[in-house]
């Protein structure tokens, strides 16, 4: 297996235009309330595009955009019903904590408890942000083998929750695959750091984090 590179993120704030850049080669444009989407293909990978068209200032949680959590199979999901191998950076909220433990390890899981704490990249009014993903993302590190299936993060919000959804699904590396990438993006932020809300106000706290946009970026392999 290739090995796969490390994870670049390269976040870029326009007020008006991607200059410098060539934009001609769109695979997706998606067209929300509040956002523009759209993706590029180049030399550094895949170019995921938010655009706030808004007045306010928009986030995108970004606690698994991380090269030690990138790498692995745990954001990895297989949906049977449409052969889409997902790539999903939504919050699994039982283990998005308001603070780090005193232990950390060294390669953290998203399934770790006090590994992972809320954070977000800002998409500023009238601007653009952009991410962008290695190629090898898309590169399951378990060969022929099993990946979790998909399931519905935003209906996670207990461990015992988290515990039944997951289930394995075949993974076939000769199999032709549909990708998606799916991304939270959040129009307030407030709470999600207070420790004494996380802890003594669970119902509040969990009100704030489940509420987020599912942004989708679908592509086929022959866009690849």
């Amino acid at each position: 297996m290739k090995n796969i590179i490390s994870f670049i993120l390269l976040t870029i704030i326009y007020n008006s235009s991607l200059s410098g850049k060539n934009l001609n080669n769109w695979i997706q444009s998606n067209y929300f309330d509040s956002i523009n989407t759209q993706i590029t293909i180049d030399s550094f990978g895949y170019n995921f595009i938010i655009e706030n068209v808004t007045q306010d200032t928009l986030y995108i949680f970004s606690s698994y955009i991380d090269d030690k959590i990138i790498k692995t199979d745990d954001l990895k999901r297989i949906s049977k019903r449409n052969d889409t191998l997902i790539i999903s950076f939504l919050p699994l909220i039982p283990f998005v904590f308001t603070s780090k433990s005193d232990n950390l390890i060294l390669n953290p899981s998203v399934f770790d408890k006090h590994q992972i704490v809320y954070e977000f990249k800002m998409v500023l009014p009238n601007s653009k942000i952009k991410l962008v993903l290695p190629k090898e993302i898309l590169i399951p590190e378990t060969q022929n083998s099993k990946l979790y299936c998909n399931f519905n993060e935003q209906k996670i919000i207990t461990e015992r929750k988290l515990l039944k959804a997951k289930k394995k699904c075949n993974y076939n590396v000769n199999r032709t695959y549909n990708y998606q990438v799916r991304f939270a993006l959040y129009k307030d932020i407030k709470g999600l750091n207070d420790k004494d809300l996380f802890y003594l106000k669970r119902d509040v706290f969990l009100r704030i984090a489940l509420d987020y946009k599912v942004i989708t970026y679908d592509f086929h392999p022959a866009e690849n």
